[in-house]
């Protein structure tokens, strides 16, 4: 049952990479605040990304805290990924955050660079999770 739940996971994180990498080649502009599709997209791989590491510490009996940081730092400890990964998707993680926020704030012109090394990142980190 619970590496049912992982699979979902990876499954809904690499459709959403998939939607985010198209919707990345297609536009023509750099991406800003402005664009709702691209912030939900990364808004929602950012959180299938925690929800995956948290279904698997929680398959693996190791987890002590539900938060983002602990479900990390479980994932380093236990050797399911490196510390570089977990300190750049936590990066991202907190990126998200700001983003959501300013975007309902005044930030619609705020200038997104979201690179295929961001991305490269969700990728490898579902392949680890799921190879653990």
């Amino acid at each position: 049952m619970p590496h049912d739940l992982l699979v979902e996971k990876a499954i809904t994180l690499r459709d959403t990479l998939a939607k985010l990498e198209y919707e990345l080649k297609a536009s023509q502009y750099e991406p800003t605040l402005k664009n709702t599709y691209l912030l939900q997209q990364l808004d929602y791989a950012c959180k299938t990304c925690v929800a995956l590491g948290y279904q698997w510490v929680l398959a693996h009996d190791v987890l002590s805290n539900k938060n983002e940081l602990a479900i990390f730092q479980k994932l380093v400890e236990t050797k399911v990924i490196d510390i570089a990964l977990s300190k750049r998707l936590l990066s991202l993680i907190a990126f998200r955050k700001l983003i959501r926020e300013a975007s309902l704030i005044k930030g619609k012109n705020i200038y997104l660079k979201i690179t295929s090394r961001h991305l490269e990142d969700f990728h490898t980190f579902t392949q680890n999770v799921l190879l653990a």
